[in-house]
């Protein structure tokens, strides 16, 4: 990658819907300090089965509000099935959606994020996690990443052939940002209206 780049992601929000108004705002103060092109992903964990919300809308919850919140990509494998990746799509669904086997071209096809490379990517961020965040430059740029809990934000910034990492705690002062939480309180209600239904 010859310009420098930042990745901010998360990862196993496992379900806590509640975190993500509050996930907004820490994204969105991160957003403002940084002065080269963005990607936002979700690495994977976002919904977990048995979790109320995520079983009475099939896992759909938490990408509606990735997507909501500005991100580019979300891992899916696991809480979403290729029926319900569909629907969202159908819907309109700005961001890519990915999982095993799968890969989604980004920034104008000079990144891909999923399992292997697409053509044409200078910059591939793995699917899968490694302990640490590693990064080879070449011949095509590969990123992995590294676990987060819920209540954290990655921060990778690619410059000059190396990673620079940053871990971001949520923190007591991320109050809810508006448009999110009225987003979780509709996909709250549409879920409960679903659930009576059946």
């Amino acid at each position: 990658m010859e310009t420098a780049l930042t990745i901010l992601y998360t990862h196993h929000l496992a379900g806590a819907l509640d975190l993500f108004p509050r996930v907004a705002t820490l994204l969105k103060r991160i957003k403002a300090t940084i002065h080269t092109p963005l990607i936002v992903l979700d690495a994977g964990d976002a919904c977990q089965w048995g979790i109320e919300i995520c079983d009475q809308t099939q896992g759909r919850a938490a990408p509606i509000l990735l997507d909501a919140m500005g991100y580019a990509a979300a891992n899916v494998s696991g809480y979403v099935s290729a029926q319900g990746q569909e629907k969202l799509t159908e819907n309109y669904l700005n961001m890519a959606l990915v999982s095993a086997g799968q890969a989604a071209s980004l920034m104008g096809g000079t990144v891909s994020y999923g399992e292997s490379p697409l053509a044409g990517a200078t910059l591939h961020i793995r699917l899968s996690l490694a302990m640490a965040v590693t990064y080879q430059p070449s011949p095509v740029g590969i990123l992995t990443l590294q676990p987060l809990t819920a209540g954290q934000v990655g921060q990778v910034t690619l410059a000059a052939g190396q990673a620079i990492t940053e871990i971001h705690p949520l923190l007591a002062e991320h109050l809810p940002e508006p448009t999110i939480a009225a987003a979780l309180d509709f996909i709250r209600e549409e879920a409960r209206y679903y659930g009576r239904r059946r």
